[in-house]
């Protein structure tokens, strides 16, 4: 009679080779982690890119087919001429808010918006509960003629590079070109405001341009839609003087193609219509995120490996 010792193998890893297992998938979370990391940077730039290109073709497109730009845009600075304070840089060195008033201060403005198409203006609610979805206080600050409305305005500022006060902008006009990659000498803020309105989910393009109003993919959550406005904007130009030979005042410096300095500055002598300079994100940086600035940036994290 034979006996067998042998013991058949369980199915299974032994305790070291789990262990060993367990190690290596570790190392590997470890090298994971800084890609997964720009990932996270990656989606930001990327997004942001895709939806201000789409923007900027949607209102144009828009203004061709409907003849006008939008209404119900939202106000980022309410009818007292303050601020809406969950924006993610409220700082009044690169954003100004006012009122225009038909028949007085911002009536050109106002005249200059209509003529364009936009005669009404969503209003946000300070104390919404979100920053950004169902900001809107439902009330609608009109610019038809006649009207008695205050219309709160977000205007461009000078901003600065990085840091308020220490690397500014030379003027406005610098501002917006390093923001949408034009030349300084497409802007005049001597003759011109430049208004900041938001693409709100209430926007006159929805349903007919676009389905929904996009949200900017925040890069940390303490900056997400919730705490801080997240929706992008639109630029318009808006008349403000025709004045034959107005003297430009800091920080409004226009220019020439060359980039001479010009005074005085012929205003012209009717109001033009608003004119759309483009789309941007309002960031925490201290200037506005159009779309050449946000490919610049996206390049140059990439350059870096971020």
């Amino acid at each position: 009679m034979k006996y067998y010792n042998n013991k058949t193998r369980q199915a299974g890893m032994t305790l070291i080779e789990l262990t060993v297992v367990l190690l290596v998938l570790i190392g590997l979370a470890g090298l994971m982690i800084p890609y997964v990391s720009g990932f996270v940077s990656k989606t930001h730039d990327s997004t942001g890119s895709n939806n201000l290109a789409q923007l900027n073709s949607t209102i144009q497109r828009y203004q061709l087919q409907a003849m006008k730009f939008p209404n119900n845009l939202q106000a980022l600075a309410d009818n007292t001429g303050a601020v809406y304070g969950k924006l993610m840089n409220t700082n009044a060195g690169v954003y100004g808010a006012t009122t225009y008033t038909e028949g007085g201060a911002g009536n050109m403005q106002i005249m200059s918006l209509r003529l364009a198409g936009i005669t009404e203006i969503m209003q946000l609610d300070q104390a919404a509960a979100s920053a950004t979805f169902n900001a809107a206080s439902g009330t609608v600050a009109s610019l038809a003629m006649g009207s008695t409305d205050v219309t709160g305005m977000l205007t461009v500022g000078l901003g600065a590079e990085s840091t308020v006060g220490t690397d500014n902008y030379a003027s406005i006009e610098v501002h917006l070109a390093d923001a949408t990659g034009q030349l300084a000498s497409n802007f005049n803020a001597t003759c011109n405001d430049y208004v900041v309105l938001g693409i709100g989910q209430e926007n006159q393009m929805i349903g007919t341009a676009m389905t929904d109003a996009p949200v900017h993919f925040a890069q940390n959550g303490n900056m997400g839609p919730d705490s801080n406005y997240n929706r992008f904007v639109a630029i318009f130009e808006v008349d403000k003087s025709n004045a034959p030979a107005a003297v430009p005042a800091a920080p409004s410096v226009p220019v020439d193609s060359s980039g001479t300095a010009i005074t005085p500055v012929n205003c012209g002598a009717s109001v033009h219509p608003a004119r759309f300079v483009g789309t941007a994100m309002l960031m925490m940086p201290p200037h506005l995120f159009g779309l050449a600035h946000e490919l610049g940036h996206a390049y140059s994290n990439i350059a870096a490996g971020n």
